[in-house]
């Protein structure tokens, strides 16, 4: 895994669809959970680093706050709303399993086979979920 160059969203994402299996989701929607999920840490780490203004999001290079920080507590509540067809929402927007797939299109068969190996070997190791 370490010799392929694969940065770290889409291990997200496929770590999140295989977790998301292991908690008993059909494969169509743990696809679409995984992407939704990654999209939502994306956004709290991001948050940080964007500062809006009249004009749009801009980057910002100041310091912040820790006011502005997210939390585990934060993240912990934030929960992904759910569309009327029961799949996840991010920014207003459902996410299916074509999201998935068009993201994971990018890679080829080598790399995609990587990513799934590293992340269903880390939730076989992992313990179980217990609510």
């Amino acid at each position: 895994m370490s010799k392929l160059n694969i940065n770290r969203f889409p291990k997200m994402v496929v770590l999140q669809k295989e977790r998301a299996m292991k908690l008993g989701y059909a494969e169509n929607m743990a696809k679409a959970i995984g992407y939704a999920e990654a999209k939502k840490y994306a956004i709290f780490k991001n948050r940080t680093s964007y500062k809006k203004k009249s004009t749009g999001v801009k980057f910002s290079n100041k310091k912040t706050s820790k006011k502005d920080i997210p939390t585990f507590d934060m993240l912990k509540e934030f929960r992904l709303p759910l569309s009327r067809e029961g799949l996840p929402v991010i920014a207003g927007q459902p996410v299916t399993e074509r999201d998935y797939d068009n993201y994971m299109y990018r890679f080829n068969e080598k790399e995609l086979m990587a990513i799934e190996n590293w992340a269903r070997d880390l939730v076989e190791k992992s313990p179980p979920y217990y609510k």
